[in-house]
């Protein structure tokens, strides 16, 4: 089973609309409800590939609520820590021939408490766990290290973790040395902004492999991505598809390489699953909604070199 970890999930209204103009009214055509989050995208795509997977995180007030129906209706299993505070909503504009358009609320605030009471469940779900993946972004600065607790008792209870944040969370994380990191190029260079530019990524994979991290893949979207592997680089070039909606492809690649490695695939074939396992979203409009049998065509059209 694969647990994920979203500390800072949402209720996503994907609503349909024509031309855009600033100062007038809109009125939908449609509108959907997804649950969005990394974590959650991530147990979504896992489940699609044909996994197992249990979904945690934090969830409060009616659209936490809102939530938990919605995670029942797509068969995602989950068990979220309540908190008082409600949950962020999201609202992405689908237009034709354009690209999505996203708003998203800020974090709902998470207390010490609820924290502590994630942390007393968490050992009980990794007793269920073959694999752990800790994605996305968390509710505020106070907790920037709650990650990295996580991370010592997957160590702990030796259950490996792929980690995929940004920001002051990853740099907390990185000390206690995650099995495998995922993160894409953007992130890292946002990361480390006290670092001049040019050497922000040297400065990154030093600091990941010197903790103990032995898969680091940076990720650039439709282009290249890089594998840093013990004392291998690897180079690949994801699939060229017809991209509908990007939101989510990076928790599908995540949940590809997981399924991969559960699968006993070797490093490098995980990474080609789940760089199929992203471009195959990007083809899609909802989150996550891929097939085997799609990622493993789009899999025979990555390419890699070693350097």
């Amino acid at each position: 089973m694969i647990l994920t970890v979203t500390a800072n999930p949402l209720l996503d209204r994907y609503l349909r609309v024509g031309e855009i103009q600033r100062g007038t009214i809109h009125r939908g055509e449609s509108v959907d409800e997804w649950v969005g989050g990394k974590g959650v995208n991530v147990s979504r795509a896992v489940l699609a590939l044909g996994g197992d997977t249990l979904a945690t995180g934090f969830l409060g007030g009616y659209t936490g609520e809102r939530i938990r129906e919605l995670l029942d209706a797509e068969n995602i299993a989950h068990e979220f820590i309540s908190i008082r505070t409600v949950t962020r909503q999201g609202l992405s504009l689908w237009q034709p021939d354009a690209k999505l358009t996203a708003f998203y609320d800020p974090p709902a605030p998470v207390s010490k408490r609820e924290i502590t009471a994630f942390i007393r469940r968490f050992p009980h779900w990794l007793d269920r766990a073959d694999f752990c993946v800790i994605a996305g972004s968390m509710p505020g600065p106070e907790h920037a290290d709650f990650y990295a607790r996580l991370i010592a008792m997957c160590k702990t209870q030796a259950v490996p973790v792929l980690l995929d944040t940004y920001g002051t969370p990853l740099q907390h994380s990185l000390p206690a040395g995650a099995d495998f990191i995922k993160v894409n190029r953007e992130e890292v260079l946002h990361t480390f902004p006290e670092v001049p530019i040019d050497q922000r990524m040297d400065v990154f994979v030093r600091k990941a492999r010197n903790s103990g991290t032995a898969h680091i893949l940076i990720t650039d979207g439709e282009g290249p991505c890089r594998l840093f592997s013990h004392d291998e680089t690897v180079e690949f070039q994801p699939p060229a598809v017809h991209e509908r909606n990007a939101l989510g492809s990076g928790d599908c690649t995540a949940a590809g390489i997981a399924c991969a490695l559960l699968d006993g695939m070797f490093v490098e074939r995980a990474v080609v699953f789940g760089l199929a396992a992203g471009a195959a979203n990007a083809e899609t409009l909802a989150p996550a909604s891929i097939t085997p049998e799609r990622v493993h065509q789009l899999a025979r059209e990555v390419t890699l070199m070693v350097r």
